[in-house]
């Protein structure tokens, strides 16, 4: 999901967003809730609120937010960057495979049986194996 760059940084700098933080920190204490690591008292904790989903940014449930430490945080992102590279790759498989199939059978491959269109799929595979460029 792309989200607004600048709506982000309002969001991150809003009272409510630092509210939340003192909240989950308040209620969980000074602990990753990844890795368990802890900040011993009079030490300020170096823990930041993490965004497991931007579905409802703003607007955040407590369950769309987690405490993690700088190195939980940075490995936490580069799953969410995987993630969303794998869903782009899959769409564009999907989109790929609709125009193949689209092109030998019209729209109505679509109402093909599950098992016909399983059987094509490794037709189109084969296919991009032999004319895909990327």
């Amino acid at each position: 999901m792309a989200i607004d760059r600048a709506a982000y940084r309002a969001v991150l700098k809003s009272p409510r967003w630092k509210q939340l933080r003192a909240e989950r920190l308040a209620a969980r204490g000074p602990r990753c809730e990844r890795c368990g690591k802890v900040w011993a008292p009079g030490f300020p904790p170096r823990l930041s609120l993490h965004h497991k989903t931007y579905e409802r940014l703003g607007c955040e449930l407590a369950t769309d937010v987690e405490l993690l430490c700088e190195v939980c945080h940075e490995a936490a992102d580069g799953e969410r960057a995987k993630a969303s590279q794998e869903r782009a790759a899959s769409a564009r498989w999907d989109a790929r495979f609709a125009g193949w199939m689209r092109a030998r059978f019209g729209d109505d491959w679509e109402w093909m049986d599950r098992f016909e269109i399983e059987a094509y799929e490794e037709r189109f595979e084969e296919w991009l194996e032999n004319n895909d460029d990327d």
